[in-house]
């Protein structure tokens, strides 16, 4: 009885595995904790979501360019360009922290 116990436990960690950060953080009670306490913030992490969202701005950018040259409105300048990264740790104090 513990054995199938433990080996269902092992199998749904396995499953799991790439995705257990996402899975805990969608508990209710726990999840908050561990995204408060455990989850920390990682050079990887910021920079995964940087490109992110240059990948979205640069599609929003092509979009908006063909629209632009269809409708023929006058383009934007390159300061109406530009991302604005203000919300880039949103939730976050200034030293990184939550």
């Amino acid at each position: 009885m513990i054995t199938i116990i433990l080996i269902s436990i092992i199998g749904i960690f396995l499953y799991i595995g790439p995705h257990l950060d996402q899975v805990l953080i969608r508990i209710p009670l726990i999840g908050y904790f561990y995204e408060k306490y455990l989850r920390t913030i990682t050079y990887y992490r910021v920079d995964q979501q940087c490109m992110y969202q240059e990948a979205v701005h640069e599609s929003v950018m092509q979009v908006l360019d063909e629209l632009v040259k269809v409708q023929g409105i006058q383009p934007m300048s390159e300061f109406e360009r530009r991302p604005v990264f203000r919300d880039l740790l949103q939730g976050q104090g200034s030293n990184g922290h939550r």
